[in-house]
């Protein structure tokens, strides 16, 4: 009985820690492999995943390997007929109708003078402004102004454009300025394309430039904005091309 006390004390006296310590070094199993093994699966995935992304972008640029960058500056050719309102104090632009209105100048009678049924593209050459301080809203400087009051003189030619081109500066930087080529586009049933920021005053006839950095928004006859290659895609039907390279 003594031994075996002697024996049972001598086996308790390792602390069950250490055992524990000494059964997981008898079965530890060596993991490096398996670790290296994820590690290989891990990048081949990775691998895997960016050919994916770089055969799709392949993919896109094989069929347009010109996504009309809006850091490009680049020519709109307009077809006929077409007019263009140049108001009296920037270069003139040049297409089938090239009206300069003088400032002052009755711009309800010049709508109905020149936007004849079967207009494709109406062009406003001019300054653009948010405010000034002798106006606090934004408006097209030319004849007597355009602007959100009398926006609706194009009633009397809704449907007889197919696209209006607001070449003027800062327009559409308002909230305000936005609501006034919304209601340009719903008032004359037509598609409205303006300008964000600043635009040149470069011309070449029977075209509008699309300024590099102008960032051109496009707004449906329903005062809806629509994307930019959306938009373009519908040169065809509304009689106009994108120049595809630097103008």
């Amino acid at each position: 009985m003594a031994g075996s006390a002697a024996e049972h004390e001598t086996e308790t006296s390792v602390p069950t820690e250490d055992r524990a310590r000494a059964a997981l070094a008898a079965t530890r199993v060596d993991l490096s492999p398996v670790a290296d093994r994820i590690i290989q699966l891990q990048r081949a995935a990775g691998n895997r995943a960016v050919n994916r992304l770089l055969g799709t972008a392949r993919r896109t640029l094989a069929r347009d390997p010109d996504p009309y960058d809006r850091n490009v500056s680049r020519w709109v050719k307009l077809e006929p007929p077409s007019v263009v309102f140049n108001a009296d104090n920037v270069a003139p632009m040049t297409l089938a109708k090239s009206p300069v209105i003088k400032e002052g100048q009755d711009l309800y009678s010049a709508i109905g003078e020149y936007v004849k049924r079967g207009t494709k593209h109406l062009v406003f050459n001019c300054h653009g402004f948010v405010s000034r301080p002798n106006f606090g809203a934004p408006h097209l400087a030319i004849g007597n102004v355009l602007h959100a009051a009398n926006v609706q003189w194009f009633d009397q030619v809704a449907g007889n454009v197919g696209v209006i081109w607001v070449s003027a500066c800062n327009i559409l930087s308002s909230t305000d300025g936005e609501e006034l080529c919304k209601q340009l586009a719903k008032h004359s049933g037509a598609y409205v394309v303006a300008a964000t920021m600043a635009v040149t005053q470069r011309t070449k006839a029977s075209c509008v430039e699309d300024t590099a950095g102008a960032m051109w928004k496009y707004i449906n006859p329903k005062g809806e904005y629509v994307g930019r290659n959306d938009f373009i895609a519908l040169g065809p039907s509304l009689g106009f091309t994108y120049e595809r390279k630097t103008g």
